[in-house]
């Protein structure tokens, strides 16, 4: 299994604050993979960190993560702490490339760094 699609959103928070969102595409040799468990590590760039509460692929393989909330200058690292579906086994190297033409959680680019943008 691997990740095919992969999304980060951002909602403003008030005036300081912001909500980063990840959605993951999960899919593998067969299409869309539903019931795939999936957890997250984050870190700031002040070293508060934690993990999401796992979260479940819907039966379009898609799961979407809610971080918490973060001040606007706070710059958060983005790691996979798991991803595990029964029968399938993971496979960074087939996930979709990200920034700088690398696949994204692999071992060549484990993490993602999310800075809060002008959008909301």
């Amino acid at each position: 299994m691997w990740i095919k699609k992969f999304k980060v959103t951002q909602k403003l928070k008030g005036t300081n604050k912001y909500q980063p969102s990840i959605k993951i595409d999960v899919f593998s040799d067969t299409g869309k993979l539903p019931g795939t468990t999936v957890t997250l590590d984050w870190i700031t760039q002040k070293g508060r960190s934690g993990t999401t509460k796992p979260k479940t692929t819907n039966r379009k393989g898609v799961v979407k993560i809610k971080l918490k909330k973060y001040k606007l200058a706070d710059v958060i690292t983005v790691t996979m702490n798991q991803i595990e579906q029964t029968d399938f086994e993971y496979n960074g190297a087939k996930n979709v490339k990200y920034e700088n033409d690398c696949r994204l959680f692999s071992t060549e680019c484990p993490d993602i760094t999310i800075v809060q943008s002008e959008q909301d």
